[in-house]
């Protein structure tokens, strides 16, 4: 197995910033029960307690990416906040929401996926390329 060269590792950092700068932006007022987000959560249904832990669980999976050996459980935190955030956002008929949430749900299950495959093919795909040598024909 060969290591991600330079420019795929400096991609997968910048990901891992893009991804984490609107999540602890918007996790750490909810955390701190801040910025509107208890209203918010009330408006959708929710109990006003879950805002600090939905806020806690983006803040922990934003500082979870930085580390790299743990970075793939924090892109699941992620992906997982973000699909009920999707979800939420759908059944209020929040369209722009509904897409920006699956967006970054889909760049943390890209993130985790890189940081728990090392970059390395499926194994499926690295049997394909061994194919074997074919009979000779006599």
């Amino acid at each position: 197995m060969t290591p991600p060269n330079r420019s795929s590792r400096i991609t997968l950092w910048i990901g891992t910033v893009v991804l984490a700068l609107p999540l602890f932006a918007a996790g750490a007022p909810k955390l701190l029960g801040q910025g509107g987000w208890i209203a918010l959560f009330a408006h959708w249904g929710y109990p006003a307690w879950l805002a600090p832990i939905v806020g806690a669980a983006e803040v922990l999976g934003v500082a979870l990416l930085f580390v790299p050996r743990l970075a793939s459980a924090g892109a699941a935190v992620i992906a997982i906040v973000m699909a009920g955030a999707a979800m939420t956002h759908a059944t209020h008929h929040e369209g722009e929401r509904v897409v920006f949430t699956a967006v970054l749900c889909a760049l943390a299950l890209l993130i985790g996926w890189a940081r728990s495959a090392g970059f390395r093919l499926p194994r499926v795909a690295r049997d394909l390329r061994r194919v074997p040598d074919s009979p000779a024909r006599s």
